[in-house]
Protein backbone atom coordinates (compact mmCIF):
# COMPACT_ATOMS: atom_id res chain seq x y z
CA UNK A 1 0.00 0.00 0.00
CA UNK A 2 1.46 3.44 -0.74
CA UNK A 3 0.59 4.67 2.75
CA UNK A 4 1.70 8.27 1.42
CA UNK A 5 -1.19 8.44 -0.72
CA UNK A 6 -3.93 6.44 0.73
CA UNK A 7 -6.47 5.03 -1.24
CA UNK A 8 -4.48 6.08 -4.60
CA UNK A 9 -3.15 2.70 -5.67
CA UNK A 10 -5.12 -0.07 -3.71
CA UNK A 11 -2.48 -2.67 -3.04
CA UNK A 12 0.12 -4.05 -5.31
CA UNK A 13 2.44 -6.98 -4.68
CA UNK A 14 6.39 -6.38 -5.16
CA UNK A 15 9.10 -8.76 -5.71
CA UNK A 16 11.91 -7.94 -3.69
CA UNK A 17 14.28 -9.19 -6.65
CA UNK A 18 13.62 -7.57 -10.04
CA UNK A 19 11.13 -5.26 -8.38
CA UNK A 20 8.14 -6.16 -10.88
CA UNK A 21 4.43 -5.13 -9.45
CA UNK A 22 1.15 -7.28 -9.63
CA UNK A 23 -1.68 -5.55 -8.82
CA UNK A 24 -3.59 -7.73 -6.04
CA UNK A 25 -6.36 -4.56 -5.09
CA UNK A 26 -7.66 -1.70 -7.41
CA UNK A 27 -7.88 1.83 -6.38
CA UNK A 28 -11.18 1.39 -8.05
CA UNK A 29 -12.03 -1.11 -5.16
CA UNK A 30 -15.07 -0.09 -3.11
CA UNK A 31 -13.26 -0.33 0.22
CA UNK A 32 -10.12 1.58 -1.20
CA UNK A 33 -12.25 4.21 -3.21
CA UNK A 34 -13.65 5.19 0.44
CA UNK A 35 -10.87 6.43 1.41
CA UNK A 36 -10.58 9.08 -1.54
CA UNK A 37 -13.25 10.75 0.05
CA UNK A 38 -11.88 12.33 2.99
CA UNK A 39 -9.54 15.07 1.44
CA UNK A 40 -7.73 16.11 4.85
CA UNK A 41 -6.62 12.56 6.05
CA UNK A 42 -4.09 12.31 8.55
CA UNK A 43 -3.07 8.94 8.65
CA UNK A 44 -2.26 5.82 7.06
CA UNK A 45 -4.30 2.77 6.66
CA UNK A 46 -3.53 -0.32 8.70
CA UNK A 47 -1.85 -3.16 7.69
CA UNK A 48 -1.42 -7.12 8.69
CA UNK A 49 -1.05 -9.93 6.63
CA UNK A 50 -0.95 -13.80 7.52
CA UNK A 51 -0.93 -16.81 5.81
CA UNK A 52 -3.10 -16.68 2.50
CA UNK A 53 -5.15 -13.83 3.98
CA UNK A 54 -4.17 -9.60 4.79
CA UNK A 55 -5.74 -7.17 6.30
CA UNK A 56 -6.43 -3.03 5.38
CA UNK A 57 -7.97 -1.03 8.02
CA UNK A 58 -9.07 2.62 7.66
CA UNK A 59 -8.87 4.24 11.07
CA UNK A 60 -11.29 7.32 10.15
CA UNK A 61 -14.21 5.78 9.91
CA UNK A 62 -13.12 2.52 11.45
CA UNK A 63 -13.76 -0.14 9.03
CA UNK A 64 -11.91 -2.88 7.67
CA UNK A 65 -11.71 -5.29 5.10
CA UNK A 66 -9.80 -8.67 4.80
CA UNK A 67 -8.58 -10.22 1.53
CA UNK A 68 -7.77 -13.50 0.45
CA UNK A 69 -3.86 -13.61 -0.78
CA UNK A 70 -5.22 -13.31 -4.33
CA UNK A 71 -6.87 -9.67 -3.60
CA UNK A 72 -10.43 -11.26 -3.54
CA UNK A 73 -12.52 -9.73 -0.41
CA UNK A 74 -13.76 -12.08 2.14
CA UNK A 75 -15.20 -9.36 4.29
CA UNK A 76 -15.71 -6.08 5.71
CA UNK A 77 -16.60 -4.81 9.20
CA UNK A 78 -15.56 -2.24 11.98
CA UNK A 79 -17.26 -0.34 14.75
CA UNK A 80 -19.73 2.38 14.23
CA UNK A 81 -18.23 5.05 16.69
CA UNK A 82 -18.67 9.00 16.21
CA UNK A 83 -15.57 11.00 15.13
CA UNK A 84 -12.41 11.25 17.39
CA UNK A 85 -11.70 14.60 17.48
CA UNK A 86 -8.15 15.76 19.13
CA UNK A 87 -7.86 15.64 22.86
CA UNK A 88 -6.68 18.83 25.10
CA UNK A 89 -3.34 17.13 24.60
CA UNK A 90 -3.20 16.60 20.97
CA UNK A 91 -4.09 20.23 20.76
CA UNK A 92 -1.40 21.77 23.20
CA UNK A 93 0.96 19.18 21.23
CA UNK A 94 0.45 20.80 17.87
CA UNK A 95 -0.08 23.91 19.05
CA UNK A 96 3.67 23.57 20.68
CA UNK A 97 5.04 22.27 17.19
CA UNK A 98 3.44 25.27 15.69
CA UNK A 99 5.16 27.73 17.48
CA UNK A 100 8.29 26.33 17.46
CA UNK A 101 8.40 26.27 13.85
CA UNK A 102 6.55 30.22 13.22
CA UNK A 103 8.86 32.00 11.61
CA UNK A 104 10.31 35.57 13.60
CA UNK A 105 7.57 38.11 14.06
CA UNK A 106 5.04 35.47 14.00
CA UNK A 107 1.91 35.57 16.58
CA UNK A 108 -0.15 33.68 18.15
CA UNK A 109 -3.06 35.16 16.52
CA UNK A 110 -1.18 34.84 13.15
CA UNK A 111 -1.41 30.55 13.76
CA UNK A 112 -4.51 30.77 15.50
CA UNK A 113 -6.84 29.72 12.20
CA UNK A 114 -4.20 26.57 12.15
CA UNK A 115 -4.74 25.40 15.46
CA UNK A 116 -8.76 25.76 15.59
CA UNK A 117 -8.93 23.81 12.41
CA UNK A 118 -6.69 20.77 14.01
CA UNK A 119 -8.83 21.08 16.75
CA UNK A 120 -12.35 20.52 14.72
CA UNK A 121 -10.72 17.98 12.52
CA UNK A 122 -11.45 14.05 13.53
CA UNK A 123 -8.12 12.20 13.61
CA UNK A 124 -8.01 8.78 13.14
CA UNK A 125 -9.38 6.29 15.68
CA UNK A 126 -6.27 4.02 14.62
CA UNK A 127 -3.73 4.04 12.11
CA UNK A 128 -0.54 1.47 10.70
CA UNK A 129 0.80 -0.48 12.48
CA UNK A 130 -2.25 -0.80 14.69
CA UNK A 131 -3.19 -4.06 12.88
CA UNK A 132 -2.86 -7.89 13.75
CA UNK A 133 -3.99 -11.14 12.49
CA UNK A 134 -3.08 -13.83 15.37
CA UNK A 135 -2.52 -17.71 14.92
CA UNK A 136 -6.21 -18.78 15.25
CA UNK A 137 -7.45 -15.88 12.96
CA UNK A 138 -9.04 -13.31 15.40
CA UNK A 139 -7.96 -9.68 14.27
CA UNK A 140 -6.60 -7.18 16.85
CA UNK A 141 -6.67 -3.06 16.60
CA UNK A 142 -5.09 -1.16 18.76
CA UNK A 143 -5.54 3.05 18.57
CA UNK A 144 -6.11 5.97 20.84
CA UNK A 145 -9.36 6.67 23.11
CA UNK A 146 -8.57 10.24 24.93
CA UNK A 147 -5.08 10.64 26.15
CA UNK A 148 -4.92 6.68 26.32
CA UNK A 149 -5.11 3.36 24.48
CA UNK A 150 -7.35 0.78 23.67
CA UNK A 151 -7.45 -2.77 21.67
CA UNK A 152 -9.96 -3.97 20.19
CA UNK A 153 -10.51 -8.01 18.92
CA UNK A 154 -13.03 -9.37 16.40
CA UNK A 155 -13.63 -13.10 15.10
CA UNK A 156 -14.99 -12.36 11.77
CA UNK A 157 -17.44 -9.77 11.66
CA UNK A 158 -17.99 -10.24 15.28
CA UNK A 159 -16.43 -7.44 17.64
CA UNK A 160 -15.53 -9.37 20.84
CA UNK A 161 -14.90 -6.57 23.15
CA UNK A 162 -12.24 -3.44 24.37
CA UNK A 163 -9.69 -3.47 26.73
CA UNK A 164 -7.93 0.11 27.46
CA UNK A 165 -4.75 1.15 28.49
CA UNK A 166 -3.08 3.71 30.56
CA UNK A 167 -0.47 5.07 27.59
CA UNK A 168 -0.89 8.88 27.19
CA UNK A 169 0.50 9.78 23.25
CA UNK A 170 1.80 6.32 22.09
CA UNK A 171 1.16 7.50 18.19
CA UNK A 172 2.45 4.53 16.17
CA UNK A 173 5.02 3.51 18.26
CA UNK A 174 3.53 -0.18 18.28
CA UNK A 175 4.73 -3.63 18.40
CA UNK A 176 2.54 -7.02 18.60
CA UNK A 177 3.06 -10.73 18.52
CA UNK A 178 0.56 -13.09 19.21
CA UNK A 179 0.52 -13.55 23.56
CA UNK A 180 2.24 -9.71 23.72
CA UNK A 181 1.32 -6.09 23.22
CA UNK A 182 4.16 -3.40 23.13
CA UNK A 183 3.40 0.38 23.27
CA UNK A 184 6.36 3.47 23.45
CA UNK A 185 3.95 5.60 25.54
CA UNK A 186 5.02 9.46 27.22
CA UNK A 187 6.32 9.58 30.52
CA UNK A 188 5.31 12.39 33.10
CA UNK A 189 7.15 15.02 31.38
CA UNK A 190 5.99 14.06 28.19
CA UNK A 191 9.29 12.26 26.54
CA UNK A 192 8.66 9.06 25.17
CA UNK A 193 10.26 6.84 27.30
CA UNK A 194 7.75 4.85 28.86
CA UNK A 195 7.72 1.23 27.80
CA UNK A 196 4.86 -1.01 28.30
CA UNK A 197 4.35 -4.53 27.83
CA UNK A 198 0.83 -6.66 28.40
CA UNK A 199 0.33 -10.21 27.96
CA UNK A 200 -2.29 -10.94 25.34
CA UNK A 201 -4.28 -13.79 26.93
CA UNK A 202 -6.49 -15.29 24.15
CA UNK A 203 -7.77 -18.14 25.86
CA UNK A 204 -9.72 -16.16 28.62
CA UNK A 205 -13.24 -15.86 26.52
CA UNK A 206 -11.33 -15.01 23.64
CA UNK A 207 -10.42 -11.38 24.94
CA UNK A 208 -7.75 -9.10 25.66
CA UNK A 209 -6.36 -9.15 28.76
Amino acid sequence: IPLERPGTRGVFRREIAGGGERTLVSADEPFFASMREVADRRSMPAFAARGERFLVGDGLRYRLALYAARGDTILTFGRELPPRLPTLREVELRTATLEGSAGPGMTRDAIQPEIEKFAATPLAHFAHPAAWIDDVGRVRVVGAVSDSAFLDVFVGTAYLGRATFTCPDFRRRIAQSDHRLVLLCADADGGATDLKVWRVDAAAGDSAR
